[in-house]
């Protein structure tokens, strides 16, 4: 019986696929081409007949917005610096405070001080130490 075992798998290998597939049949062949579809019939819908669309009707309460002023509060001048050289060096405005409810912050101070130093070159002297004076008053 041992040595009918291999021959019986080896016989169910080779026959399973041959039984498993039909032969003769077209159906299962992937290489066939598909049938033509029959060509449909154009049907309209709709009418052919242009039509416009009707306007909406006004609403029946409207109330337009408020009309608002915006005013600019006028610029923020800081005091003038005191240079390292020991004069007094004027602040320009400042027109747009970050900080909140519109107060200078640093980095605006920080910017107006570097602002001021290369513009007053002459009158700072050690540009450095005027921006350092200057963020700090």
């Amino acid at each position: 019986m041992r040595k009918l075992w291999p021959v019986i798998v080896l016989s169910l290998v080779i026959v399973a696929p041959a039984a498993a597939s039909p032969q003769g049949h077209d159906d299962y062949n992937i290489m066939v081409p598909e049938k033509a579809a029959k060509p449909r019939a154009h049907q309209r819908r709709g009418s052919s007949v242009i039509v416009a669309p009707t306007p909406l009707p006004p609403p029946l309460h409207y109330l337009p917005p408020p009309v608002q002023s915006d005013v600019a509060p006028p610029p923020v001048v800081a005091p003038p610096v005191v240079a390292p050289s020991g004069q007094l060096v004027p602040s320009p405005p400042t027109y747009s405070p970050s900080g909140p409810h519109g107060t200078e912050s640093y980095q605006d101070r920080a910017v107006r001080c570097a602002h001021e130093a290369g513009v007053n070159s002459g009158a700072v002297g050690n540009p450095s130490a005027f921006i350092g004076s200057c963020i700090n008053q």
